[in-house]
């Protein structure tokens, strides 16, 4: 199985905070997320994503973007990218907003996770990001939801349409993506198989109509 994509936050053994005010849990932090991009290169992914912190002030985005620029450091060293995920209601809600500190870090280690469930949450255009993104693209998710919560539905079971999806694919082919799709999909839902066999129908049909 090749793996396209690792979550470096998943099944952390404690939290680490990359964004902290404390020097010392800062540094555990990026220690730890160190390891976790050595895991990534070790599994032969080419990215390994994170999410941003869900405090908004100055001093905590100068903390974590300083965290990001090491990690970013390490990670090129380490022949692998970090991408973030804009997020809803966090420091970096809109993937424009994650666009723009990506530009201003200018790492090129550090990279775009285009979340289509969140930018139907943010009223954002996928296709538009992907495009704008350029050379700072590097993987994305696919889910659904209302438009309101981060539900992680199947696909076209909420907000989202075909046509969103058939111009996301676009944009992705347009510009060269050869990496996997992710179907992230809520696992307690009911028939969780079901939906990811149904999610991958959906995507591959469109990937056809399109080629």
């Amino acid at each position: 199985m090749k793996i396209a994509c690792v979550g470096l936050e998943r099944e952390m053994p404690r939290p680490f905070d990359l964004a902290s005010l404390d020097r010392a849990a800062r540094r555990a932090a990026v220690d730890y997320f160190c390891s976790a991009i050595e895991a990534t290169a070790e599994l032969a992914a080419p990215v390994g994503y994170i999410t941003p912190p869900q405090e908004t002030d100055d001093a905590i985005k100068a903390a974590w973007c300083a965290s990001l620029v090491e990690l970013g450091d390490y990670a090129q060293r380490c022949g692998v990218e970090v991408a973030v995920e804009h997020f809803p209601q966090r420091l970096v809600p809109t993937g424009a907003a994650t666009l723009s500190l990506l530009a201003e870090l200018d790492h090129p280690a550090l990279k775009l996770l285009v979340d289509i469930g969140h930018c139907l949450i943010s009223n954002e255009r996928p296709e538009e990001l992907i495009a704008a993104a350029g050379r700072r693209f590097a993987y994305i998710h696919f889910d659904d939801n209302d438009g309101r919560s981060d539900l992680h539905w199947p696909l076209l079971t909420g907000k989202l349409t075909e046509q969103q999806l058939l111009q996301t694919i676009a944009a992705l082919q347009a510009c060269g993506y050869d990496r996997g799709l992710c179907l992230e999909l809520n696992p307690d839902q009911d028939t969780p198989v079901d939906n990811l066999q149904q999610g991958k129908l959906v995507l591959e049909k469109l990937l056809a109509a399109n080629a």
